[in-house]
């Protein structure tokens, strides 16, 4: 989106909903079950948990699930239907990275919104009437206080300040998160997993208080510490220096020591991360297990062709050719650069496996 040419530029607008479970209204929601397909009875039983006591329930429904703990994911399926409603009509637009690809108006995780589309007025006025015909049938309170938003490179200046005052939000800054990243930030840089770090070595004076044995710290440091940067390993390829950090970390909480302090370690971390039947340890090798999630990521991009962060990235970078075929572009974006850099090791480790041949193009 920073290198959109169009006339009007494009936005991203990060939305932050107040908790629905104070505010809702019941019979919107029930109304909402009824449309996804819920039965009476199930409708009925949801109904009754979620209008009395406190609880925590999923229902797994066909191709979709039902989250009712806190923010139902049923109060924003309405509004997906609304900007689906909108699109057709020709009153939102949203936005394309170039002719081939699909239009993407809004991406939804649980409560956490980012809406995209042109920078017009026009747009705007449409987008907020949809945030507030929400609003009122649902009964969630709109916050514009806490939104923000980023624009694409080229808008002027005025053009800007125009969106902001219209909307009554703030400029996105390098600090706001989604889902628990910096979308501003650069992958590439090791200031931008700093709050990664923080948050592992956060965990340690409480731990070293109450486990002080050699059996606990192990425990801990492959459950915990091996296990809080998988989320992020499974779409940026840390830097070596983010890497070296989370294993000194690790190695000087095995150790008994804090990080400041300098300690004799009696064996080198490299034969602790060797398999069980080397007679270590086996704790994970953090730049193997970094690759290996890299290379998963790869392998859903070849195999789910019809889910759109494939079809986007394929129409931005493929142009109709194989993915195994394709140059590096000089600029690109930071997931497809690393889905570049791994591909030399799943060349020689996938194969053709002929079953219906519906997949099979000749």
């Amino acid at each position: 989106m920073n290198n959109s040419k169009a006339a009007y530029g494009y936005f991203a607008l990060k939305v932050d909903m107040a908790k629905d479970y104070d505010r809702v209204n019941w019979k919107f929601l029930g109304d909402m079950l009824r449309i996804m397909g819920v039965s009476v009875t199930t409708n009925s039983l949801i109904m009754a948990c979620v209008s009395t006591a406190s609880f925590s329930i999923n229902f797994f429904l066909k191709a979709f699930s039902i989250n009712l703990n806190g923010s139902p994911q049923g109060l924003y399926q309405r509004l997906s239907m609304l900007m689906h409603q909108f699109e057709l009509q020709g009153l939102y637009q949203g936005y394309k990275i170039n002719r081939r690809a699909p239009a993407i108006s809004h991406l939804k995780f649980a409560d956490d919104l980012f809406f995209f589309g042109e920078n017009t007025r026009v747009n705007i006025q449409n987008l907020k009437k949809l945030l507030k015909e929400d609003a009122d049938m649902s009964g969630k309170l709109i916050n514009y206080d806490n939104f923000s938003i980023h624009f694409s490179k080229g808008i002027p200046q005025w053009m800007r300040q125009t969106t902001i005052l219209d909307l009554g939000v703030r400029q996105m800054t390098i600090e706001d998160k989604y889902l628990g990243i910096y979308p501003l930030k650069s992958d590439y840089r090791i200031s931008s997993f700093d709050s990664l770090t923080d948050k592992i070595t956060s965990k340690l004076p409480g731990w070293r208080i109450h486990f002080v044995n050699s059996v606990g710290r192990t425990i801990l440091s492959k459950s915990t510490i091996s296990a809080i940067p998988i989320y992020f390993m499974g779409f940026c390829l840390f830097p070596k220096g983010v890497t070296k950090e989370i294993k000194k970390v690790q190695r000087c909480f095995w150790w008994n020591h804090f990080i400041e302090e300098r300690k004799l370690h009696f064996i080198i971390w490299s034969k602790m991360e060797l398999r069980k039947e080397f007679g270590v340890l086996g704790f994970k090798n953090i730049e193997l297990m970094n690759i290996a999630l890299i290379c998963k990521l790869v392998w859903r991009f070849l195999e789910n062709e019809d889910v759109m962060w494939v079809q986007k990235l394929s129409a931005k970078y493929l142009h109709g050719v194989s993915f195994w075929l394709a140059d590096k572009p000089d600029k690109c974006s930071a997931t497809w650069s690393i889905m570049l850099e791994v591909r030399h090791i799943l060349e020689n480790r996938i194969f053709w496996q002929v079953n219906n041949g519906n997949k099979i193009h000749i």
